[in-house]
């Protein structure tokens, strides 16, 4: 059995997700705060290669708020944000977790709110496990069949490997007019290379720059075509995504509520598609009810592994809520062209 995880050379990467444009400041920390409200939590989850074998799962929890500082007598504002993330994966009992704190500063560029640059900082760590009692080794296989009874003489120092980490993104926002809006972002996140290696070898988590750009075009209020794209590279990894989503606005949703207060809201439903070069194509159904978001997306595998895997990749489903003036009226005005 190749052990993928307990590897001598340098070549640690990060899980990833499809649904980049649903939580960006996942992958760059200058996007935390950005949304229209006062406080927003949201959760994913990934299924991934259960076709082919064990399947790869991510479960994901996040919150972010903006904090308002026009009491310092600026537009500009601060927002910080906390993910929570695990991944498990193979049968050798593999773990990831994570824990990530976001500050991201934003300066308003024009006095009418819509033009920003922000500027991201990521701070936090994680660790990674496995069962050794699950491990099994080529030279355990006795001719015939695995015998878990044969010493495999492999030396695996520990069973779990803790770091720190540090990245840093940057983002750029435009919106001219109601009928156009588009940003774009850049981040380099593991600063520090930490060594995730379970035995005396380096396994280093490799530095990861990532890109990504979105336009909306047309009303938010009727009908916007979303064009988008991601890169990453990652040691040797490289991941290019691009595709397109359109989102109608069914109706206004007119019915205040006490606390979050929906009377500004709408009902809209998002079809996008993309092709990851080289591995797959994704669907995505994204659904707006008021202030809650319920996310579907689809890969359907176009790699090489398409033969045993039967074009089946994984899903993803995420959900979110923005909670509104839950500090009273005091949000920046500004902000509303987030939306």
């Amino acid at each position: 059995m190749i052990l993928t995880f307990i590897t001598l050379s340098a070549n640690a990467q990060d899980f990833s997700f499809s649904s980049f444009q649903q939580y960006p400041a996942l992958s760059n920390p200058a996007f935390t705060g950005f949304y229209w409200g006062d406080f927003r939590v949201a959760a994913f989850y990934k299924n991934q290669w259960r076709s082919v074998g064990s399947p790869f799962s991510s479960y994901v929890a996040m919150a972010d708020a903006p904090l308002n500082l026009r009491m310092m007598g600026t537009e500009d504002f601060v927002a910080v944000g906390l993910n929570l993330m695990r991944h498990t994966a193979g049968d050798a009992g593999y773990g990831y977790s994570v824990v990530l704190l976001n500050v991201a500063y934003y300066k308003a560029l024009d006095s009418r709110g819509k033009m920003y640059l922000a500027i991201g900082l990521q701070a936090g760590g994680g660790s990674r496990g496995i069962d050794q009692e699950a491990l099994t080794f080529g030279n355990q296989f006795n001719g015939i069949a695995y015998d878990p009874s044969i010493a495999h003489n492999e030396v695996v120092y520990t069973d779990r490997a803790t770091y720190e980490d540090l990245g840093i993104g940057v983002m750029w926002y435009m919106a001219p007019s109601e009928y156009f809006k588009m940003h774009m972002g850049a981040s380099y996140l593991h600063l520090s290379r930490p060594n995730l290696s379970f035995v005396s070898g380096i396994d280093q988590l490799q530095p990861k720059t990532s890109l990504n750009a979105e336009m909306r075009i047309g009303s938010h209020k009727i009908l916007q075509v979303i064009p988008s794209g991601y890169y990453i590279t990652q040691g040797e990894f490289t991941e290019i995504t691009a595709g397109l989503g359109i989102r109608y606005t069914f109706s206004k949703y007119n019915r205040p509520h006490p606390i979050i207060r929906p009377d500004n809201s709408e009902t809209a439903i998002t079809f996008s598609t993309w092709h990851r070069l080289n591995d797959a194509m994704i669907l995505a159904l994204r659904l707006e009810m008021a202030y809650a978001t319920l996310g579907f997306s689809y890969d359907v595998n176009v790699s090489s592994l398409k033969e045993a895997s039967h074009l089946k990749g994984g899903y993803e489903i995420f959900m979110s809520y923005n909670f509104m003036d839950i500090f009273g009226d005091r949000k920046i005005s500004h902000r509303k062209t987030f939306m």
